[in-house]
């Protein structure tokens, strides 16, 4: 298994979103990647709903850090990519973090 690497995506959550937006995507090593903030918490996640591939950057989001597809309204939590809604999938997450000179996330 490949060590993991932090990516810097953005110098600044003013850089990373245009407002109003609050989710946007991301590439990284051929990966695309959904990030979210929510209440000042950055998540990011695959850009693709596993079941059946929905755009999450056009899903809603809420206080309790989930995430719900825009196709057929699956719920994600942003921090585990539990499956809130019960149908049994797993969304992919990734951790991110905001330091001093950026936006980082971890693959």
């Amino acid at each position: 298994m490949p060590e993991k690497k932090w990516y810097k995506i953005a110098p600044s959550k003013e850089e990373l979103f245009e407002p109003p937006n609050d989710k946007t995507e991301v590439t990284i090593e051929g990966k695309t990647i959904c990030v979210i903030s929510i209440n000042e918490t950055l998540y990011a996640c695959a850009a693709k709903c596993p079941h059946a591939g929905g755009r999450l950057m056009y899903g809603k989001t809420d206080l309790a850090g989930s995430i719900v597809c825009p196709v057929h309204h699956y719920r994600f939590n942003l921090k585990n990519g539990f499956n809130t809604s019960g149908e049994g999938y797993f969304l992919t997450t990734w951790r991110i973090a905001e330091k001093e000179d950026g936006i980082y996330i971890l693959l």
